[in-house]
């Protein structure tokens, strides 16, 4: 997926793209910096790496669903829902990943 830029791109929605691999992910991360509500839902061979740069590189995003992303661990989300506990995270099972359940 070639990706120049997408500066005004505000919403994606990759589900069931099993094409789709992290260096995918991570040219959207790194192009698309205004999106606000992404979905890549059973997208099975993302492994998760390029969200660890949402927080610095996609400040206005308020939505994440991860669901059926079999690869993704549960750690980095919760890590990015504390850093950022404005965003809504949906974790594999469909379900709202909370900042507070992360224990120190």
């Amino acid at each position: 997926m070639l990706l120049i830029s997408c500066r005004y791109l505000e919403s994606i929605d990759i589900s069931w793209c099993w094409n789709v691999t992290d260096a995918g992910l991570d040219h959207v991360i790194n192009k698309c910096c205004r999106i606000v509500d992404m979905n890549i839902c059973g997208v099975g061979q993302v492994l998760g790496n390029p969200l660890k740069e949402i927080p610095q590189l996609m400040l206005g995003l308020r939505r994440l669903d991860v669901t059926m992303c079999d690869h993704i661990p549960a750690e980095l989300l919760e890590e990015i829902a504390l850093i950022m506990p404005h965003m809504t995270i949906i974790d594999y099972y469909g379900e709202k990943v909370q900042p507070s359940e992360i224990q120190a």
